[in-house]
């Protein structure tokens, strides 16, 4: 190394340099290397902070370096135009240890090109390190080490005077993103009127008396809904029951309490964009410098942004260049207009911590604590009237051992004996042993819980079902729904075939000549009618004869005329010369309807003819029936009828011919000529007539398989009562009761409904193993985050002093165009933080999905908690973090002022946090209405619909996801707590991203999501509200950690505090109002039958006489095949019938869901086009008789319901009395009308108990 003794310029004389306005100006220039430094530029204290400068603020500004700096010693010339070159060097600071002092020297370079009074001179500013041994070096000389040129294009400029890279990168942050979301909006706007299946879904899916007022079809009548902004929750529930309507009204629904959650965090963050715009910006800016006029602190390049003006660190920047005293508060109060704090920096520390404490925390502490207690006490009341105290709980047999082998009836007298049940479990015994049930009267288990002369037990459970091992089950119905889907498919094809009626009489069904279907001993016909003739056929005739809808008869195992027929059997009729079992199907273009060559003549000598529309030069012998129809039925108003001669209308069996020589008088006057029979419907134009036949086979072929795999189903169902009745294969059991908290080993399903359970997670249930790997999923997932928020973070501090000197690759952007430079700096950042956090989400919500809970409030409670963690300590506390870190470099290289560098990147981050907030407030709400995920799929479900049931899953609704639909309101609140008054601008977009996302929630909890899953009584809700408190505490620690960095030990101290007590009275506060009564408050006779209970649970018993197996269940299993329902399985297995339809327990809860397969007849009436006020059903579906029953899905489905659509030619009509009448299988059509409601056949329940 060498030593390079520099003399640096005297300050006075520098500044009379910049001051002087004459023509010429002359400098010294710079001393030869023998010269010794003045000695007044050696005595540097060693502690001071490296953003602190020696010369005023006002003398040097840093503006971009010439690109070729020549050495010069003077300014030349006077008035000419020439290139000048001033070089000054002088020490920023003095670093010293036990054994070397470095001292950091800026050399200022000046040039001018120009006439020298004209303009100001350019200046680079390049930087020497030099270093000097103290124990061998004297004072008065350096050591010089490294002497690197960094070239910066960052210009520090004062608010109001111009824009630098950062403040580019924001504008195009709030600009860009801003027209996209205005773009989704009008969007919406303009699709909404057209999609009314997606965004009105409320309006037609749920039942009449909660569907709200329609909206009309103007352009912004979404922004005015007939809903509340923020729904109300009554304390007066005493009108509870009356109707679903009130009901919806006293208990408003998980939604909507999220709702309100969101108005009070809008409240609550208007109130600091309030404070912090009037109260703390001012703190910042009245009678302070701005950055630019302090001294720089970079010395690769770099500083700070226009924007930061606007923060804290504008007032943190004035005490680190003025060292005004930071630890005597009493010194600072009585010499607060002192020569060392002229603009009271310190007063300012004070006054705002007053505002954030005073102002800012308190009243925010108590709109939450106010709400908090208003939803504590919401959910009591639901629990208490809604519920009536009744839980549900799944108690697994994993934790319950002993009761392994147990059948349900044994178990239920256990359960009795120990006296945890004051009910019989739904069960009765006459004399005889014999389990019955009481006709015409209330069940045990529909009696109130509460009489008027005794008080409900602690722990009481009301109701219990066993859950048993039902795959072999779930994939024989599985199969079947893929049958019942192509038999409607064929069934839909089939009655498309034919075209509207055009005759107030409506055709019967496709007639064809008789000998297509092989029509032969027909007996008992007169004038075109049956007549009872007391023939009856024989079984292989009927087979070869047809039957309406069908060319094979399908009859009943059970049939009259045939006799009890074995299942499986074959019947078997001789072959034809094709060597097939089955009758010849005739070829239909020789024999179809629209066989047009001549008259027919059937084997009866009845004529027929087929009177078509088709035009004149059409050609009969294709193989089409024309050309096919390009489009489906329109809604639009039907074309006019063209004009048809005489000759050529809707075909019609020709009366016989009268003789010509007969008497005119006998013939009939025209009102009593009568058709022999009804008119009939040809195939629709286009139709392949090898296509209708293909038809007819798939029909014939689903249909018997559908009646097969129904057959398997039942006798599967039969073997899984029998199972439960013996306590074989069983997974667990689900009890209704009180106080089921209590008992040992269960978990509750806090949403208490049927929707609500996880059945696919009673059937395999997760162990330790799956929460392992679910635990190792999130950490992944959180690493994984935390590495791409650090990348984005640290290219966000691209300008930020020193930062790219030490990224090397980021030196490209301090040459770049400033927006060019701010859009890679600001918006891309925020673009990749937002990318990084959704997908997180969206991994999260998948991973607890597949792990899951047995409930699916449970797994949402999950999914969101772990959502919020990660938003609130990766996405804001890591981010701002390892942000102020990476800001840091320099200090950690130079170990001076670590901790004020810290600071200070944690307050540079604030701009990050904006940008994101910019980029997700206008276009996240817009998101949210649009719902484009959920339009595409949709759209692609419809155009791939063929059948009714396709569009009616096309189109069912979403359920309400509170991760998704609140999850960037929850960020920006995290944000806003954090830094609403250290960086006020982030409180206003945070508060327009609550109110548009408010507008957007509104709309969607009113119109659009169905309430399809349970409700918790905001159970998820409370919990939302009680972190928002510990939000609350975020901004005082981080304010503190900043006075700590500065010394300000008082005031950070008490922020810290206050921080700290925040989170911990919170805390405490919300688990004294949720605490539950524990085991402690039992009665002691309560608390013996639980131990009893948890003993034998845990261990296997004996059989005794009182608690054996249920033998005559046993003994009932022979008789699947005489089993008519699953109602009847039910109850002659179980001895267990559902409730009556007049009477429905409150538990489980009744929800929205609406499933196709067990209410098919309901679905048939709820679709987009369905009249408005349709007559209620007759009769109680399937799903309405079992509301009650919590047995497996799979063991309680029915036959399934065949859907079809309908038509006004009424084919549709007929097959579903074909179907019903000849095949015992129950057709339901899409209700258009109140005329188009078939009537139901009597089920074998109603059949028993006439």
């Amino acid at each position: 190394m060498t030593l390079l003794p520099r003399l640096t310029p005297d300050y006075h004389v520098l500044n009379e340099w910049w001051a002087t306005d004459g023509a010429s100006t002359s400098a010294q220039p710079p001393p030869p290397p023998s010269t010794p430094m003045p000695p007044a530029f050696t005595d540097i204290p060693s502690d001071t902070p490296s953003d602190t400068f020696l010369p005023p603020a006002s003398t040097f500004q840093s503006l971009p370096p010439p690109s070729t700096p020549g050495p010069s010693s003077a300014i030349q010339g006077d008035n000419q135009d020439a290139t000048d070159t001033f070089t000054s060097t002088f020490p920023i600071t003095t670093i010293t240890d036990p054994t070397t002092t470095f001292t950091s020297f800026t050399e200022s370079v000046v040039l001018s090109s120009f006439p020298i009074s004209s303009s100001f001179p350019s200046i680079s500013s390049t930087s020497t390190i030099l270093s000097s041994a103290s124990s061998t070096i004297s004072a008065s000389a350096a050591l010089s080490s490294s002497t690197p040129q960094t070239e910066s294009r960052s210009e520090s400029v004062c608010l109001g005077q111009g824009l630098d890279p950062s403040a580019d990168g924001i504008l195009a942050a709030l600009v860009i993103p801003s027209v996209v979301g205005l773009i989704i909006w009008l969007l919406f706007a303009i699709l909404r009127p057209r999609f009314r299946q997606i965004y009105a879904l409320r309006e037609w899916f749920v039942q009449q008396d909660l569907r709200p007022k329609p909206l009309g079809s103007s352009f912004f009548a979404f922004l005015f809904p007939h809903v509340p902004l923020v729904p109300d929750v009554p304390s007066d529930v005493s009108d509870a029951g009356r109707s679903a309507s009130q009901d919806a009204k006293l208990f408003p629904s998980d939604e909507q309490l999220s709702q309100r959650a969101l108005w009070v965090g809008f409240l609550i963050v208007l109130g600091w964009s309030i404070l912090g715009l009037a109260g703390a910006l001012p703190l910042y800016l009245v009678s302070t410098p701005c950055n630019a006029d302090l001294p720089s602190p970079a010395v690769f390049g770099g500083g700070y942004s226009t924007l930061q003006d606007l923060s804290l660190l504008r007032l943190l920047r004035l005490f680190d260049a003025q060292d005004i005293d930071t630890r005597n508060l009493a010194t600072a109060i009585r010499r607060r207009a002192s020569d060392d704090d002229p603009q009271n920096a310190r007063v300012r520390i004070i006054i705002l911590t007053v505002l954030v404490l005073v102002l800012g925390l308190l009243p925010a502490l108590w709109k939450l604590l106010r709400e908090f207690n208003a939803l504590v006490a919401y959910r009591k009341r639901w629990l208490q009237v809604k519920c009536e105290g009744m839980d549900l709980a799944w108690l697994s047999a994993r934790k319950a051992p002993g009761f392994q082998g147990w059948g349900e009836r044994r178990l239920k007298d256990y359960i009795i004996k120990i006296g945890l049940s004051s009910t019989t479990l739904g069960e009765r015994q006459d004399r005889n042993g014999t389990r019955r049930r009481d006709r015409g009267t209330r069940r045990p288990e529909e009696q109130p819980l509460y009489s008027a002369d005794e008080h409900a037990s602690e722990v009481d459970i009301q109701s219990l079902f066993t859950v048993g091992d039902t795959h072999h089950l779930a994939l024989l119905i599985d199969e079947r729904d893929e049958i019942l889907e192509n038999l409607e498919i064929a069934e839909t094809r089939y009655i498309a075939s034919f075209p509207f009626g055009t005759s107030s009489l409506a055709p019967t069904s496709f007639v064809a000549p008789s000998s297509y279907y092989k029509l032969r001993g027909l007996h008992g016909i007169n004038g075109g009618r049956l007549s009872d003739s007391g023939f009856h056929p024989s079984f292989s005739d009927s087979i070869n004869s047809r039957v309406i809808g069908s060319r094979f008869l399908e009859v009943n195992r059970n049939s009259v005329a045939y006799g009890r027929l074995p299942l499986g059997s074959q019947v078997i009729v001789e072959k034809d010369e094709r060597g097939s079992w089955l009758p010849h199907i005739p070829d239909p273009r020789l024999f179809g309807p629209n066989y047009a060559a001549g008259t027919y003549t059937d084997e009866y000598g009845e004529g027929w003819v087929d009177l078509e529309r088709e035009t004149p030069d059409q050609d009969f012998h294709s193989a089409y029936n024309g050309i096919p129809p390009q489009a489906g039925p329109s809604f639009m108003r039907r074309p006019p009828k063209p004009d048809v001669p005489a000759g050529r209308r809707e075909t019609f069996p020709l009366r016989k011919e009268r003789d010509s020589h007969a008497d005119p008088d006998s013939r009939p006057p025209p009102h009593l000529r009568l058709q022999p029979s009804q008119p009939f419907v040809r195939p629709l134009d286009g139709v392949h007539f090898d296509d209708l036949t293909d038809v007819y086979d798939h029909i014939t072929r689903w249909r018997s398989r559908l009646k097969v795999i129904n057959a398997e189903i039942n006798e599967a169902q039969n073997d899984g009562y029998g199972e439960i009745a013996d306590g074989q294969r069983i997974k667990g059991w689900l009890l209704v009761g009180r106080g089921l908290r209590h008992v040992p080993g269960v978990e509750l399903i806090e949403g208490r409904a049927k929707e609500d359970i996880r059945w696919d997670i009673l059937q395999n249930e997760r162990t330790w193993l799956d929460t392992a790997v679910l635990c190792a999923m999130v950490v992944i997932i959180i690493v994984l985050l935390a590495t791409g928020l650090t990348a984005a973070s640290g290219l966000a501090l691209s300008f930020a002093p020193d930062f790219s000197h030490y990224i090397s690759f980021l030196n490209g952007l301090m040459n770049a165009h400033p927006l060019a430079a701010g859009i890679a700096t600001v918006l891309a950042p925020a673009v990749a933080v937002t990318v990084f956090l959704f997908a997180a989400l969206y991994i999260v919500n998948w991973a607890v999905n597949i792990y899951g809970s047995v409930s699916i409030s449970g797994s949402q409670v999950l999914v969101f908690r772990i959502a919020f963690f990660i938003l609130a300590a990766v996405g804001t506390i890591w981010l701002v973090a390892v942000g102020g870190l990476l800001f840091a470099m320099q200090a950690f290289n130079e170990n001076s002022g670590v901790t004020r560098s810290i600071t200070n990147g944690t307050i540079y981050m604030s701009m990050l946090l904006l940008a994101i907030i910019f980029n997700v407030a206008i276009i996240f709400p817009g998101i949210l209405l649009l719902q484009p995920l959920q339009l595409w799929r949709v759209r692609k479900a419809e155009k791939a619909a063929v059948t009714p049931r396709q569009r009616f899953r096309a189109v069912y609704p979403r359920s309400y996801d509170p991760s998704f639909a609140i999850s960037a309101c929850v960020l920006a609140i995290v944000f806003a707590s954090t830094f609403s008054l250290i960086f006020p601008l982030i409180a206003p977009a945070v508060v327009v991203l609550i109110f548009l996302t408010l507008i957007a929630h509104r709309f969607l909890i009113g119109y659009v999501y169905g309430r399809t899953h349970s409700q918790t009584g905001g159970l998820l809700q409370l919990w939302l509200v009680k972190r928002f408190g510990t939000l609350l505490s975020f901004q005082p620690i981080l304010l503190g950690l900043i006075f700590l960095s500065r010394h300000f030990w008082i005031e950070g101290g008490v922020l810290i505090g206050t921080g700290v007590f925040v989170i911990l009275f919170v805390e405490c506060y919300a688990a004294h109002k949720l605490r539950h009564p524990g085991r402690n408050s039992l009665s002691p006779i309560t608390l013996n039958s639980l131990d009893q209970f948890a003993g034998t649970a845990e261990r296997y018993l004996e059989d005794d006489a009182g608690t054996s197996n249920d033998s005559s269940a046993r003994g009932t299993r022979n008789r699947r095949g005489s089993m008519a329902s699953v109602l009847e399985m039910m109850s002659l297995t179980l001895a267990v019938m559902p409730p009556s339809s007049q009477y429905r327990g409150p538990v489980p809860l009744q929800t929205e869901n609406l499933d196709d397969l067990t209410a098919t007849e309901r679905a048939a009436r709820t679709h987009p086009d369905a009249p408005p006020h349709l007559p209620a059903l007759s009769f109680a579906d399937h799903a309405e008789e079992m509301a009650g029953i919590l047995y497996a899905p799979e063991l309680i489905a029915p036959p399934p319901i065949i859907w079809l659509p309908n038509d006004n030619a009424g084919v549709a009509k007929q097959e579903a009395l074909d179907l019903q009448k000849y095949h015992d299988l129950q057709v339901t059509l899409d209700v258009r009308a109140t005329e188009d409601v078939l009537p139901r056949p009597i089920s074998p329940r109603h059949r028993s108990h006439r």
